[in-house]
């Protein structure tokens, strides 16, 4: 029996066989009797303790080394914490009702000093068109799905005509494709394709409504709640700052995107029909909804897209309650897309190669770098504070090995290594407790395995 000194021994002579330190292609070597290939596997193995797996001859296979340890720098270009310079610019928010402002990919600039739970009128239609798109989603040319419509269908455009609801006139047999009735909701704002697209989609209006809640809890809109698909029941209640960060997701969807930019469609019965949202085109809005009702007076979520140092960036503003309607409500959104505009800047984070992490192995005197794959920039505006967290990490099994194949052995491992550009951690720069940027880490030169004849009383040496 192999006393413990024995396998201390046989680990020795395991790593003492020879190890391929770089990798790259193939490399061919004359042994005796045979010709031997190794290569390197590409699927990572977790890293073990290091030595040889346990056998009772003097040719077992070669266990994947220890983990490397990592340490992380401070970030050079901003410090652990940045707090950009000067006093944010008072931003012109309207004389009443509430309003807010939310950077795509920065998360949100500022909101009027109240925020009331309010009615907020066929805005509900972005939550509706979200999860649309979120079950039956579409490609970038695509028509999506046709529906038939039914007598029930035709009904439904009855309904809110007696009622006085927006609406699009739709009849029996007529078929429309789901980009089509997105459209409807959309644009011409219709109620009823509301309620026929939320029986589509759950089975009943109740469900999606159901679905609806469920998704503004999902999404963190703490402040809102939906009563129907449409935005008629006075029920559907939000607020500014809750719409404007459902609207920066949605306008990461380009289905929605390119219907909500539209201001007029065509439609098979109901012909030509108009938007009713007035602040598009002008100061770069790109959408998205508009509402109105007595209860909730005049509501205008919009989207514009600003040049900010030169990178396009999507600025959405929401204003809610708005005595005098959508004209008024438009020009409020106007002025603070202006005005937000002028506050932000672009603060650079990371520049493409700068190093942020290091990689340590017990068997090499230096470390092995990590850094950042692509320069990155963060939107920023005057008196905000960000934090900024470097996480360093190879994964739980980094280590590839390195595979000889001979005619005395069909598949040996002799040799561990884990590749140069391989994913190392990321940066994450958060704001307001969410995370705002994320800039992916990659290492930046191979890690070898340990040399010929290492054991953790071998001092370190440098990489040759």
């Amino acid at each position: 029996m192999a006393t413990p000194a024995h396998g201390a021994a046989r680990q020795r002579r395991g790593w003492g066989r020879g190890l391929l330190i770089s990798a790259g292609s193939a490399v061919a070597f004359v042994a005796i009797g045979a010709v031997a290939v190794r290569f390197i596997a590409t699927s990572p193995v977790q890293g073990g303790g290091g030595g040889t797996s346990p056998a009772s001859h003097s040719d077992a296979p070669l266990g994947p080394p220890p983990i490397p340890s990592a340490t992380t720098r401070p970030v050079a270009s901003v410090g652990a914490n940045l707090l950009v310079a000067g006093r944010p610019g008072r931003l012109p928010w309207p004389a009443g009702g509430e309003g807010a402002v939310v950077v795509q990919g920065a998360g949100l600039l500022a909101q009027s000093r109240h925020q009331p739970v309010v009615p907020i009128a066929s805005v509900t239609k972005v939550m509706t068109a979200y999860i649309l798109l979120e079950d039956h989603p579409l490609a970038a040319l695509s028509t999506g799905p046709v529906l038939t419509m039914t007598a029930a269908d035709a009904l439904g455009y009855d309904h809110a005509v007696a009622y006085d609801e927006s609406s699009v006139r739709v009849v029996k047999g007529e078929r429309l494709n789901e980009r089509q009735l997105l459209e409807a909701l959309m644009i011409p704002s219709a109620n009823n394709i509301a309620d026929l697209l939320a029986e589509w989609d759950a089975g009943s209006v109740p469900a999606f409504v159901a679905k609806m809640n469920r998704t503004a809890r999902a999404l963190g809109l703490a402040s809102t709640h939906y009563a129907d698909p449409s935005g008629f029941d006075p029920g559907d209640r939000s607020t500014a700052v809750d719409q404007a960060k459902l609207a920066s997701v949605a306008m990461t969807i380009p289905a929605f995107a390119s219907i909500v930019k539209l201001s007029h469609v065509r439609l098979p019965v109901a012909g030509e029909v108009w938007g009713y949202n007035p602040a598009l085109g002008r100061a770069g809005v790109v959408g998205v909804k508009s509402g109105f009702t007595s209860q909730a007076l005049g509501c205008l979520t919009v989207a514009a897209l600003r040049q900010i140092d030169g990178r396009p960036t999507l600025i959405i503003t929401v204003v809610l309650r708005q005595v005098l309607g959508l004209y008024q409500a438009a020009d409020e959104d106007i002025a603070l897309v202006i005005a937000a505009a002028r506050e932000l800047v672009a603060r650079p984070v990371a520049t493409a190669g700068e190093v942020f992490a290091e990689f340590h192995v017990p068997w090499l005197s230096h470390a092995v770098p990590a850094v950042a794959e692509v320069p990155a920039a963060l939107l920023s505006w005057p008196g905000l504070q960000y934090s900024v967290v470097v996480r360093a990490g190879l994964g739980t099994r980094p280590w590839r090995p390195i595979v000889e194949r001979s005619r005395k052995h069909p598949a040996k491992v002799v040799g561990w290594t884990i590749p140069a550009g391989v994913d190392a951690g990321r940066i994450d720069v958060i704001a307001a407790g969410r995370p705002t940027l994320h800039i992916g880490l990659r290492l930046q030169s191979t890690i070898p395995g340990p040399p010929p004849g290492w054991s953790p009383a071998t001092p370190p040496v440098a990489q040759g």
